[in-house]
């Protein structure tokens, strides 16, 4: 599986330790040096997802997207969806791939699937599933456990997306690459160890828990780990916060044999 570390603003260059490159695109927006710092990747051939900001609040406009994507030209783009919401995510889905422009064929359409519920995810993740514009599918740290909890009888983002996992396989869903978006916690790497498709993941809790002087164990099996702040992404790290988040993206790599295969993974669209 792949690892994308998302670390502040000030702290980009801790993306090269996995050579994994995982854009806002409305930190991108405002933010000069941070979009040149993933064209720059993107152009060297490293692979760099684009998100639509959905997951914060921030959703970007399909043209706002479309002109940050044509500059960057990302390994995939994140199609915007809304959270918690089927139709609508369908529906937007369909407009942006009528939208997208010949210089952005290859770069690979990534689509969160969106539900309240577990019928309404279902349907939403099937049909991205059989569209064939859609390379990649993305499992959301909201949608999920807001879908699901019910059954689950928990709020717990791995809980919740550890059942829909299993759920899929069962059903031979698990048809396409999977990225898993906002990994919470260890218990979820050792969950997908053997399943090839759960192709990546990303998350801010390698560097958040440096920040936090927090015993980094990849091997602890917990739900504990602390939320990410607000003002995450404008924090100033420490020169010993950054060599502690090194210490702990090598250990979650060596402890689930991570960011072991290279390339983009999967076809062009």
């Amino acid at each position: 599986m792949k690892f994308f570390s998302i670390p502040p603003t000030s702290a980009l260059s801790l993306m090269d330790w996995n050579k994994n490159y995982f854009c806002l695109a409305h930190i991108a927006l405002k933010n000069k040096e941070y979009k040149e710092f993933f064209k720059d990747r993107a152009d060297h051939g490293f692979h760099v997802i684009l998100d639509n900001g959905a997951a914060e609040g921030s959703l970007i406009n399909s043209k706002d997207l479309i002109k940050l994507a044509k500059y960057i030209k990302p390994t995939e783009l994140i199609a915007p969806d809304t959270l918690f919401d089927k139709t609508k995510t369908l529906s937007d889905l369909k407009k942006f791939k009528r939208s997208l422009p010949v210089c952005l064929n290859k770069t690979k359409l990534f689509a969160v699937p969106q539900g309240s519920t577990p019928d309404e995810w279902l349907t939403c993740y099937i049909e991205m599933l059989n569209d064939p514009a859609v390379d990649t599918i993305g499992l959301s740290k909201l949608s999920i456990p807001k879908a699901f909890c019910k059954i689950t009888d928990s709020n717990s983002v791995s809980v919740n997306r550890r059942y829909v996992v299993k759920l899929l396989n069962e059903l031979n869903l698990l048809t396409k690459p999977i990225h898993l978006l906002g990994m919470r916690s260890p218990s979820e790497f050792e969950a997908y160890k053997n399943m090839p498709n759960i192709r990546s993941s990303d998350s801010c809790y390698t560097v958040l828990s440096a920040v936090n002087c927090e015993d980094f164990d990849p091997n602890t099996i917990s739900d504990t780990i602390s939320s990410t702040p607000e003002e995450y992404f404008d924090l100033e790290l420490t020169k010993f916060d950054s060599y502690q988040a090194c210490v702990n993206i090598e250990k979650l790599n060596e402890a689930y044999d991570l960011n072991k295969t290279g390339g983009n993974n999967g076809k062009n669209r």
